[in-house]
């Protein structure tokens, strides 16, 4: 029998991801799309792939019975961007968490976080919503994506172009860290779907390399020559100073990856997608557009 999935945030980096490895099997999976702006490019993008668009929203909660109608299973993912509400983001998890209950969903895979003592808004909400989807009555499984390769295309923690013409890493940390191609992480959310019966009630890191900040610039080095990258001196404090929305909670979550109680589990990520890409693996797959986002500082 076909599985009709909802994907919330399918216009975003890992609904997206997840929405079109699921419509790559249509004779395992239908996708229904939500967002809320259906008529947006990705909505479109989506729609033309086979996906069934739908508007709903995590804030408004009369909205999501609706979108769930009929549906076999859901993935959800929250994303705390609103700094003047910082309960916005588990008032939307539990919102879907009861109405997939309601709805009767047997599947509800969700991004999350590791639970931590820290009360930082970035981490606390996911772990908030991650007990209490566990503690519920539905079968899920809760999926932690760790550091995005796709960080480094765009935003603050794009590499900075230098006086002397190299580029800097402004990643404050200075042990192993477990980074993730987002982009690509959908193909190991539809293997969970394929075998629920393996994964209900389970927690899954998702990581597909451990390695330094040293190592990554050593890699861009290689890999993007003539260009140079190397890390910044940049520390957590520094960092947290840096002036953007968020700063201080993004060097707190660099903290907590730092500590060594970060969770990560690559064989099993390895395992649900056998192509999950290393970091020097993405960087070489992705040569010619990497080399035009760092040309664009030049």
């Amino acid at each position: 029998m076909v599985k009709l999935i909802a994907v919330f945030g399918a216009t975003g980096t890992q609904g997206g991801s997840v929405a079109r490895a699921l419509l790559n099997d249509p004779k395992s999976f239908k996708v229904r799309a939500v967002t809320r702006n259906p008529n947006g490019e990705k909505a479109q993008q989506l729609a033309d792939l086979g996906a069934e668009v739908v508007n709903a929203s995590l804030d408004d909660p009369s909205t999501l019975l609706d979108a769930l109608s009929g549906c076999y299973g859901v993935f959800g993912v929250t994303i705390y961007d609103d700094h003047r509400d910082k309960n916005r983001e588990v008032k939307q998890g539990k919102a879907l968490v009861d109405a997939c209950i309601e709805s009767g969903i047997q599947h509800l895979i969700f991004s999350l976080f590791q639970s931590t003592t820290d009360q930082n808004p970035l981490i606390a909400g996911k772990a908030e919503i991650e007990k209490y989807m566990l503690e519920s009555e539905i079968r899920c499984t809760s999926v932690r994506y760790s550091f995005y390769m796709e960080n480094l295309l765009a935003g603050p923690l794009k590499p900075k172009l230098q006086h002397d013409g190299s580029f800097a890493l402004a990643i404050p940390i200075d042990t192993p860290f477990g980074l993730l191609a987002a982009s690509e992480a959908g193909k190991a959310v539809s293997s969970i779907f394929r075998c629920p019966d393996r994964y209900y009630g389970r927690i899954i890191p998702f990581a597909g390399d451990k390695i330094t900040v040293k190592r990554m610039a050593n890699i861009l080095s290689r890999h993007l020559a003539p260009k140079v990258f190397r890390p910044s001196k940049t520390d957590l404090e520094q960092f947290s100073r840096l002036g953007f929305p968020g700063a201080d909670e993004l060097a707190g979550l660099f903290d907590f990856y730092q500590s060594g109680n970060y969770e990560l589990n690559l064989a099993l990520t390895r395992h649900l997608d056998p192509g999950t890409k290393t970091f020097e693996e993405w960087v070489v797959a992705n040569k010619s557009m990497l080399n035009e986002v760092f040309n664009d500082e030049d």
